[in-house]
């Protein structure tokens, strides 16, 4: 169990910040932006608007997600968002949703202790015979380097292993270990590409 699941962070005023000639609401979504950057993935800004609810990012490639950004520092502190996204985009949004908080390297998650995880990862699935409704199962997006294309990326920790974005997928043999010193190079990266600087 999270111990961190239940306690309130004191509320910081967002401070908004341009990057790569868009403005985004805040820093933290800034430094988001400029990590996916680092990392190769495509974004799009605020893509579309949902059940009275915008996401903050969609992540593009075969394997599409959809990112909401939260000052969260653990898979538990996430959670307590999941429900106003999840329905956010109910009936507007097919594929998966990814939350992240505070940095990219979350962990342990529940499902497996020694994962570390980007965030946490909502799988979309379709009714079938065991169901007669849509949604999403939780779980940690947990980091891999995809064997196929070389991409550093995340798969769902327990549901389909799929590589999200670059959508490669062969049972587990795509699934190579992530390069944790790369991943905390490009955090620190996009920490300096987004640092406010005061006016001229």
């Amino acid at each position: 169990m999270d111990s961190n699941a239940s306690t309130p962070r004191p509320h910081v005023k967002a401070r908004p910040t341009t990057y790569g000639g868009v403005q985004f609401r805040s820093r933290l979504e800034a430094r988001w932006a400029a990590f996916f950057d680092c990392m190769g993935w495509r974004w799009e800004y605020e893509p579309f608007e949902g059940n009275n609810y915008i996401p903050d990012f969609v992540l593009l490639g075969k394997a599409p997600v959809a990112v909401e950004v939260k000052p969260a520092t653990s898979v538990g502190e996430l959670r307590q968002y999941a429900a106003k996204v999840i329905n956010g985009l109910d009936g507007v949004w097919q594929h998966d949703i990814l939350l992240v908080g505070l940095a990219p390297l979350l962990g342990p998650c529940e499902s497996f202790a020694a994962s570390r995880v980007i965030g946490l990862l909502f799988e979309s699935y379709e009714p079938d015979e065991f169901t007669t409704t849509s949604g999403w199962v939780d779980g940690g997006g947990t980091w891999m380097r995809c064997n196929e294309c070389g991409l550093t990326t995340f798969h769902h920790d327990s549901m389909w292993y799929q590589a999200r974005i670059c959508g490669h997928a062969d049972g587990d043999h795509h699934i190579g270990k992530a390069p944790e010193q790369l991943i905390r190079d490009a955090w620190a990266t996009a920490a300096n590409a987004t640092q406010w600087k005061s006016p001229a």
